[in-house]
């Protein structure tokens, strides 16, 4: 898979300046991803190739289920992103389409109960997010759902 952008990690001494940047790019967050910011191990200072790839691309021709998707993409030599990338990226990110949403490859984290993953989404109003998106191990995701991970090529 290509790299399809470099982010750095490790940028912020803690999460409450992480957390600072967003609000002073006017980037909104849902309470679902504040709380999961507040708990996120920050990376040492570097950068990292992330790849965005399609359930599609990744050889499912209808659905699949996160497990799937995972399994399929470690073959791709892709593995799960740390989970400073969700705030890290939507703070590199700004070019985002409207409309669109991609989630990061992550290990889930569980608020009240359920597993989640983080999301990116530029919406109608022109306003970037991010997102904790729902994401169950066994639950199905469309083939045109895109996910961003870690390329080790």
């Amino acid at each position: 898979m290509n790299t399809w952008r470099v982010i750095d990690v490790g940028t912020f001494p803690s999460v409450r300046e992480l957390t600072q940047a967003l609000v002073e790019k006017n980037i909104r967050y849902t309470a679902g991803a504040a709380h999961q910011m507040d708990l996120i191990p920050l990376s040492p200072r570097g950068k990292i190739d992330l790849a965005l790839v399609s359930v599609a691309q990744l050889g499912f021709n209808k659905v699949a289920t996160y497990s799937e998707i995972c399994t399929a993409a470690a073959r791709e030599n892709l593995t799960l992103c740390p989970a400073e990338v969700g705030p890290q990226l939507r703070l590199q990110y700004r070019s985002q389409l409207t409309g669109d949403m991609i989630f990061i490859a992550m290990e889930l984290v569980v608020l009240n109960g359920r597993t989640h993953i983080f999301s990116l989404e530029r919406d109608v109003d022109m306003v970037l997010w991010l997102a904790l998106s729902p994401c169950y191990p066994s639950g199905h995701w469309h083939r045109d759902a895109r996910f961003v991970f870690v390329n080790n090529q």
